[in-house]
């Protein structure tokens, strides 16, 4: 992750390829690669992957996993975002916040995000 944030955009990719091929229903591992694939452009595959990390994070109800599922919606409400599809996005920030636990550190920029949409 730290070479991704760092901008090594390619060389994450495979990294995060790499863990998701060993661990494809890993939810953290969904997460990294649905990321790096939207910098890099490929939103399709970015969307399926934040869809199977939100069902695969609220099969086993727990405030770690409705807290991913919430950074999952959030990362998606920002692919629909991009792709000026402004009634997605809300709702996938609305039900972030709905699934979040109180304390979930985005909670606030999510809020903040769905004010700025009307």
């Amino acid at each position: 992750m730290k070479a991704f944030l760092k901008g090594d955009k390619a060389g994450s990719l495979k990294k995060f390829e790499a863990a998701l091929a060993e661990a494809p229903d890993d939810v953290e591992s969904l997460i990294n690669a649905a990321a790096a694939w939207s910098a890099t452009g490929k939103d399709a595959k970015a969307l399926a992957a934040y869809e199977k990390a939100i069902a695969r994070s609220l099969e086993i109800p727990s405030p770690q996993t409705r807290a991913a599922a919430a950074a999952a919606l959030s990362s998606r409400a920002s692919l629909h975002e991009k792709a000026k599809k402004t009634k997605e996005a809300k709702e996938d920030l609305a039900r972030a916040l709905q699934l979040a636990p109180p304390e979930w550190d985005q909670r606030a920029a999510v809020e903040k995000r769905l004010k700025g949409l009307g």
